[in-house]
């Protein structure tokens, strides 16, 4: 096996997860377009039977319809932003937009696991010159590891900040505690490496927190 095999199944599996998120969210989208279809043919129906139009009533089905078109477009938004960090020479990227990209491609497991998702960019620095692709699926590696400590759901933040000259990341829980070994976990470990990042357990195991590498 090559060398970095490893490292591209692991990018395939994040890409998959992600994307199988994505297409559940769109496909959700997709089935409430087609209830308001069926209300817009409901109400035709009724006009061409000689019964009047209800304002208030189509002025909520197109406003359903505006709601799940804007939500379907910021999911293929992000899928799009995401695919971008792989070009041969991608767009410069600030660490906020990173950050906020992550916790929207996390959002649905945060949900389905019951925890409530913040992100807090406003203090990070204006740019990244790292791998924005690695660090996206580094991140992602964390809020799982944030998630699978509430097991019972729960909070958890992703802060993004300036500390001196440098960058930290964190990311925090309310319940639960982080391993004292999750920064050694190997696709963390790995990604950390690549990226010449540091990861480190902090506050008492409330904190995973990332920064560049001494």
């Amino acid at each position: 096996m090559l060398p970095d095999a490893g490292r591209e199944q692991d990018a395939a599996a994040f890409i998959a997860k992600v994307t199988a998120s994505a297409a559940h969210e769109l496909n959700n989208c997709l089935a409430v377009l087609g209830e308001q279809g069926g209300l817009v043919a409901d109400l035709a129906w009724m006009m061409q039977n000689g019964r009047p139009l209800d304002p208030a009533r189509l002025a909520s089905v197109a406003d359903g319809v505006k709601r799940h078109v804007a939500r379907a477009g910021a999911i293929t938004g992000h899928l799009s932003a995401l695919a971008h960090t792989l070009d041969p020479e991608p767009e410069a990227a600030s660490l906020a937009c990173l950050a906020e990209l992550c916790g929207a491609l996390f959002a649905r497991f945060a949900d389905r696991a019951k925890v409530r998702l913040d992100v807090c960019a406003e203090g990070a620095p204006a740019a990244f010159d790292g791998d924005q692709f690695a660090l996206c699926r580094l991140l992602f590696a964390c809020l799982e590891q944030a998630v699978a400590c509430q097991p019972d759901g729960g909070e958890a933040s992703l802060i993004a900040a300036s500390e001196g000259n440098k960058f930290v990341l964190t990311i925090r829980i309310a319940a639960g505690q982080f391993p004292a070994d999750s920064a050694d976990a190997p696709e963390i470990a790995a990604l950390c490496l690549g990226l010449k990042l540091s990861a480190s357990v902090t506050e008492a195991g409330k904190a995973l927190k990332i920064t560049p590498a001494p």
